[in-house]
């Protein structure tokens, strides 16, 4: 299946603390939406940046008119792979506000060390563009196509959509697949909960929205009163990992062995710690869907879908490297 590399890139910088880094290519966002003020408005929106208020980038607009809350107005960067037989170069630079190397006695006391990962997202779980064809479902029947694509975004009711209807609204959830159903009265079928997966930035700049399970380990809990629980997630709102990955996060007992520090780190709603408790957050609070024992620890113990492209040491003993670079 082909992929969409929406360029979902972290760093992670282990010095005395990790973080403290956002890019300057690709463009890094620290949190930041389209903010316009020198701060950012919501620190906790998407990730755990751990950098100050001002860094990062806004954004982009399409036109000379702000994209407001219309996320077809955003611009989205695009990057162009070569063909096969041309290497695909791109240039990562980014800050790192923590110094390190040698004390005032030479003696090496901060490690550097970045390890840079990406993720990608197959095209069957939607796109980071709400105007692409995947997000609407081609409804067949002996072989006769009985729908398009959802067109995103659509009139209807003289209100602007720039996502699915629920169901009950015209006999099931549904969207336009022309720009106006109120003139052309063209509709589509849509993909279960593909708006909720797929990764955004979003247009406003509120943490997304989460709701635990009812009982420890889902017991009890059936897939519609999981779908029931993911529903209360907020299309609006930015998405760089999936709600089922922090429902994992979340109920996933934390690896003891990890290293805590002097830290007390509290329990989750069941009375344990679980993967959302680190050093680094010991009270698991919640930044976007991202999972902090996955962010704060590497290599990561758990499968996890982020990719590694590179890892800086200072010292590759440290990772178990014997080889200057793979």
């Amino acid at each position: 299946m082909p992929f969409l590399i929406l360029l979902i890139l972290a760093v992670l910088a282990f010095v005395h603390v990790e973080g403290d880094i956002y890019f300057h290519n690709p463009r890094g966002s620290n949190n930041r939406l389209n903010e316009k003020t020198d701060n950012r408005q919501n620190a906790n929106r998407v990730f755990d940046s751990q950098n100050n208020n001002k860094g990062g980038y806004n954004i982009g607009d399409k036109q000379s008119i702000p994209s407001a809350r219309r996320e077809d107005n955003q611009y989205q960067m695009k990057y162009f792979q070569s063909g096969r037989v041309e290497k695909t170069k791109l240039t990562l630079e980014w800050t790192n506000q923590h110094g390190c190397g040698n004390n005032n006695n030479g003696d090496q006391r901060n490690y550097c060390n970045h390890i840079i990962q990406y993720m990608c997202q197959p095209q069957g779980r939607g796109s980071n563009n709400p105007n692409d064809e995947i997000l609407g479902e081609q409804k067949r029947r002996r072989g006769r196509v009985l729908s398009a694509p959802c067109k995103f975004p659509f009139r209807y009711k003289g209100k602007m959509y720039n996502g699915c209807i629920p169901a009950g609204a015209v006999g099931g959830s549904w969207c336009a697949t022309t720009s106006n159903y109120d003139v052309d009265k063209k509709r589509g079928y849509c993909k279960s909960h593909s708006l909720k997966d797929r990764i955004r930035d979003g247009v406003l700049t509120s943490t997304q929205l989460y709701k635990t399970p009812r009982s420890r380990r889902f017991n009890g809990e059936n897939y519609a009163a999981a779908l029931g629980r993911k529903k209360s997630s907020s299309n609006r709102r930015a998405i760089h990992e999936g709600y089922e990955w922090y429902d994992k996060c979340y109920m996933r007992a934390r690896n003891n062995g990890l290293f805590a520090a002097d830290q007390k780190l509290k329990t989750n709603k069941y009375k344990y710690s679980s993967a959302i408790h680190t050093r680094q957050n010991p009270g698991g609070t919640r930044r976007g869907l991202e999972c902090p024992e996955e962010r704060d620890y590497y290599p990561y113990w758990h499968p996890t879908p982020w990719k590694d492209i590179a890892i800086l040491a200072d010292d590759k003993s440290r990772f178990g490297l014997g080889k200057e670079e793979f």
